[in-house]
Formats: C-alpha cells, structure tokens, sequence
C-alpha cells in the first residue's frame, strides 16, 4: 500500500513538473511558438462558443519571429483577430486572406525582465507543490506508523526515498527554468 502511494507520490510530481513545462511555454521569447496564442479564446460563432485558438485552426511558426493561425472555418477569422487583441498580450494581429498573421516584436529589455520574474513565480510554485506532495506522503508514513501499519525503519527508509524524488524533480525543475530564462535572455 505504501509502495502504491510513493508511486502515486512520484506521478504527482511528475504532473507539476509538466503543468510547469506547458505554463511556461506560454511565456513569450525571442522566437516564435505556437504555445504564445494556442491558450487564447476567442467567441465565436456570434457568441455561441467561446474556444481556445488550438481548437479553431492550426498554429504554426513562419520563422524566428511569425506566427500564422489558419482557421479551419473561414468565417471565424475576425473573430480569433478579435480574440487575440482581447487578450492584451501585446501582439497585433493581421488578416491576411484566409489565415492570420502575428509578428512578434522585439523583446524590451524591461519586458525581459518581467517575463523572467513571472517565470521565478511559476518555477516557485511549483518547487512548494512538489514540497507539499513530500509533504503529504510523509504525513502519509506518519499515519501508518502510528498505526502499526510500517515498522520505524521502513518509514525511514521510505522518507530517504522520498527526499531522493523530491531532489530529483527539483533538478528537473531547475533545468527547466534555466533553459527557459536563457530563451528569455537571447536576443
């Protein structure tokens, strides 16, 4: 039983450690990334529906600095124009025929700045939820020792590994965010 929840322990984390890749890839770069616009909505449909970009055309990247939107309903498309001026995060958008075109600015050395201190929040968030699931399953071995259920050695033994996933993912994290803040950094 404890094995299960170490497992469960560990796919935990594994799930902060992605959440905290896809919430940072909306975080904007030098370059272009599909992942800047695919989590915007947009109404649609004379306010019938309300979906993101992802669900309403395909996102790809021109180059270092473009992104087109091709909607897969053409009549949609001014409304996703809409959609992306709505979201306020300083992209103009552009018709151009049958799909939409971003380009993407030149990073401000201040708006650097800002997206590196949003990106040290989310890398911190997710450093305390990883601590807290470590948390929570040593509360867990506590439990079941009080219980009678584990021996003293084996909640020491399972503490020990534990911390080693714990040390683990905060690796992972670390890497991730430095990855990320190099991205950020490069002009």
């Amino acid at each position: 039983m404890i094995d299960d929840n170490l497992k469960e322990t560990q796919d935990r984390m594994q799930k902060t450690v992605d959440f905290l890749f896809s919430d940072l890839a909306q975080i904007r770069t030098g370059r272009a990334n599909p992942a800047i616009v695919e989590h915007i909505k947009a109404t649609v449909y004379d306010g019938a529906q309300e979906l993101k970009i992802s669900e309403l055309g395909t996102i790809t990247t021109q180059d270092a600095k473009t992104i087109i939107i091709q909607p897969w309903d053409g009549s949609i498309i001014a409304e996703i124009k809409k959609g992306i001026e709505i979201a306020n995060i300083g992209l103009n958008p552009v018709i151009d025929g049958n799909l939409i075109r971003i380009t993407l600015p030149p990073l401000s050395d201040e708006r650097r700045k800002e997206y590196i201190k949003i990106l040290k929040q989310k890398v911190e968030a997710a450093r305390v939820a990883i601590r807290n699931i470590r948390r929570d399953f040593i509360e867990d071995l506590e439990k079941a020792e009080k219980d009678k259920n584990i021996s003293e050695d084996d909640k020491f033994r399972l503490q020990d590994q534990v911390q080693k996933l714990t040390d683990q993912f905060n690796e992972k994290i670390a890497q991730v965010a430095g990855t990320k803040e190099q991205e950020i950094i490069k002009i």
